[in-house]
């Protein structure tokens, strides 16, 4: 993606925002999912679907499991573009499961927050950064092993990319 944008920049002699901010730190699913993961889509969620969400029911939950839900029913469209196959709802699992999970993590932080006397507090007193970081992005990883990427590859839909693509010369292949 950075070369992507290299190249997009340089041709269209204009600067675009960056889409992710090193993910690889992130110190929480929250800080994954808001501030370092695709930013585009994140402030489109944010203004088009969390924040009226939010203030319709008056609670963030309501409005990130909506926003959560939207993103997991956009990218079953998008791989049912890419593999022409009806949705296996996998993918929508994904995102509801990454959901619930910010919901709890915000929830216990507020409740660590309320005991100890102050956000900061409560953030102090978290795992140190590298630990938290590796398991966020384990947790990632291992998720969309399990539900992501099998939505796009499962029934030989890897196979069938290769055979189309291939003769194309649209695929790198190695000796």
């Amino acid at each position: 993606m950075t070369l992507l944008g290299a190249v997009v920049s340089g041709t269209l002699g204009m600067e675009l925002e960056p889409q992710f901010d090193r993910p690889y730190l992130s110190s929480s699913l929250g800080d994954f999912w808001g501030r370092r993961w695709n930013l585009a889509a994140s402030a489109s969620l944010r203004a088009a679907v969390y924040e009226p969400m939010r203030a319709r029911f008056g609670s963030p939950a309501a409005g990130m499991a909506a926003a959560f839900l939207v993103s997991g029913l956009m990218h079953e469209v998008v791989v049912l573009y890419l593999t022409s196959r009806p949705p296996t709802g996998r993918v929508t699992a994904f995102f509801a499961l990454h959901g619930a999970c910010v919901c709890a993590e915000r929830w216990w932080l507020r409740r660590r927050a309320c005991s100890s006397g102050s956000k900061r507090e409560a953030a102090l007193g978290l795992l140190p950064r590298a630990v938290a970081a590796s398991l966020v992005v384990g947790f990632v990883a291992g998720t969309a092993f399990w539900l992501f990427f099998p939505a796009m590859y499962c029934g030989g839909m890897d196979e069938l990319y290769f055979a189309v693509n291939l003769p194309l010369g649209m695929v790198c292949t190695y000796p």
